[in-house]
């Protein structure tokens, strides 16, 4: 199987609850698709590759006040892929580039 070519796609990730968990998903998106970047952001002590040190975010509150002030500081191409220990790719034949033209798909 091909991997998609998403080049201009950071795969992110920020999860101060369940490393594992955060680490198994973005591995899973990684063996599926190349990014042009990969981040995880987190507060837990870990020695993932991707990893960025990042205050804890202890509740849901926190966590989305941290995605909607802060989490694009951490992205450096020109879109990102959130995914979450509970939130992954299940299928890449779906992928539409025109996705690409949008703001926000949920």
């Amino acid at each position: 199987m091909n991997k998609l070519q998403l080049p201009s796609i950071t795969l992110f990730c920020a999860d101060c609850v369940n490393v594992n968990r955060a680490v198994r998903v973005l591995e899973h998106c990684k063996n599926l698709c190349d990014f042009g970047g990969v981040k995880f952001l987190t507060s837990l002590d870990t020695d993932y590759e991707h990893k960025v040190e990042i205050m804890p975010l202890n509740s849901l509150i926190t966590y989305s006040i941290f995605m909607l002030t802060k989490a694009h500081q951490y992205v450096e191409t020109e879109h990102c892929l959130v995914v979450q220990r509970d939130g992954f790719i299940l299928n890449t034949s779906a992928w539409n580039e025109d996705w690409l033209k949008l703001d926000w798909i949920s």
